[in-house]
């Protein structure tokens, strides 16, 4: 459990240089936890699955009350393929969604619009 400062995005999704300021919770609590499973049906492969979720700004009483809660959760689905042991190539799909069960419908309609995400990679060591 983390205890003390959590970042909150910026007001009104913009950046700084747009004049947006930082949305700071110093007294704020959070949660979370993982699972990540990984299976090599080849030793060339390995197939791999995570789960994450992140409870954020839980404490009612804290800055912001319970209008700052956010509920992160990513399910992760990837795979790895090693060319040798100095090279691999990874690819990962995320599904992510995140909520703020006690604000109102515009705050959830924009964090909706997050969408999923791919991502690959190559890694060379040298």
């Amino acid at each position: 459990m983390a205890d003390g400062m959590i970042y909150g995005g910026t007001s009104g999704a913009r950046t700084p240089s747009d004049g947006g300021t930082f949305s700071v919770l110093p007294d704020q609590k959070a949660d979370g936890y993982y699972v990540s499973l990984g299976y090599r049906p080849i030793s060339t492969v390995e197939l791999d699955v995570r789960y994450d979720k992140l409870n954020s700004a839980t404490d009612k009483n804290g800055t912001g009350g319970a209008n700052a809660e956010r509920v992160f959760e990513t399910t992760t689905l990837g795979a790895q393929y090693f060319f040798n042991k100095k090279t691999s190539l990874k690819a990962n799909y995320e599904i992510r969604s995140v909520d703020a069960p006690n604000s109102n419908d515009t705050v959830n309609d924009i964090l909706d619009s997050i969408d999923n995400r791919i991502s690959v990679q190559l890694t060379a060591v040298f």
